[in-house]
């Protein structure tokens, strides 16, 4: 069964051509960034396709607008999951719009738009059945917090680059923030599997460890470029996520081979691993996610790891990526 389509300039005929098979069959559809003059024949085409079917990704593209996703939304009883990330039309007001014409969303995505804090929260409640949500540089931690108070049986929170309108401010505030944000996650994200909150700068294991040691569900953990990440965040998780699936620590350069191997020796379940930049590791922390079962191996990401040595690396005990 047909589970997807990418509509592109390049596939308009096609999808003109088996729109009819489309309208029952597809799952899924993508939507890449048409030129001016074919867009509004794609929407047309996309808004009678999306009526029986149930995800929506606009990922990056620069013609979509509030009005076109209205109107696609209000065609699509049974959306449950829509991607606007990167979208730069995309503004609030599609947030006014969603609740009403989406209700069953369950899955979110709106990084990188130009939305507001009162807006988003307000969607966020009206959102009941909503389980996975990414606001991805375009909120506050203090707004990041009250999503988590207002919906705590979120499953999945992507909430990378959050600093936002605090660039420019004082490390205190900024501090302030996260910590808040902090509280807020060891009091309503015990529901949380996955946690992608990469390049926040003033992130700390005092900040992250309450949420772990309460949480033993995590399956994924995303860090990447937090540089006060130590080694005890990965103690904790390899004491209480063994259902640990994925880890992303790169260029955490407190990071060991002490907490490295914790993880490989006590999360069997992890799959995916990236190491890249976390310049102490070395090839004594690979070898802990040696498996012999080829149906366990763990992938591994450690370029610019300059203290391993690629070639002894036993690459049939554990796949690493193109170095």
């Amino acid at each position: 069964k047909l589970t997807g389509v990418l509509v592109s300039p390049l596939g308009l005929d096609q999808l003109r051509k088996y729109a009819d098979v489309l309208l029952t069959n597809v799952e899924e559809i993508l939507v890449a960034t048409p030129p001016k003059d074919m867009f509004l024949v794609t929407m047309s085409l996309i808004t009678k396709i999306s009526a029986r079917n149930s995800t929506l990704v606009f990922d990056g593209n620069d013609r979509i607008t509030v009005p076109a996703l209205k109107k696609v939304m209000k065609a699509s009883p049974q959306l449950s999951s829509l991607s606007v990330r990167g979208c730069r039309f995309i503004n609030t007001q599609l947030l006014h719009h969603i609740p009403v014409h989406a209700p069953h969303l369950i899955a979110l995505y709106l990084s990188k738009c130009r939305l507001l804090a009162d807006d988003i929260l307000s969607a966020v409640r009206n959102l009941p059945q909503l389980i996975i949500l990414d606001v991805s540089s375009c909120v506050s931690y203090q707004t990041a917090a009250s999503i988590l108070e207002s919906r705590p049986t979120l499953q999945e929170f992507y909430v990378n680059n959050l600093l936002g309108s605090f660039q420019h401010s004082r490390p205190d505030i900024v501090r302030t923030q996260l910590q808040t944000f902090s509280r807020s996650l060891q009091l309503f994200g015990n529901t949380l599997r996955v946690l992608s909150i990469q390049e926040s700068s003033l992130l700390t294991d005092e900040m992250l460890l309450p949420w772990i040691c309460g949480n033993p569900r995590i399956e994924m953990l995303r860090v990447s470029t937090c540089r006060y990440i130590t080694d005890a965040t990965l103690e904790a998780l390899a004491q209480r996520c063994r259902g640990l699936i994925a880890l992303d620590i790169r260029d955490c350069g407190l990071i060991t081979d002490a907490g490295v191997a914790l993880i490989g020796l006590q999360c069997l379940q992890i799959r995916d691993v990236a190491l890249d930049g976390c310049f102490q590791v070395t090839n004594a922390a690979i070898t802990s996610f040696y498996r012999r079962n080829p149906s366990e191996r763990v992938t591994i990401s450690f370029k610019q790891c300059f203290r391993t040595i690629h070639s002894l690396v036993d690459t049939s005990l554990v796949n690493i990526t193109e170095l």
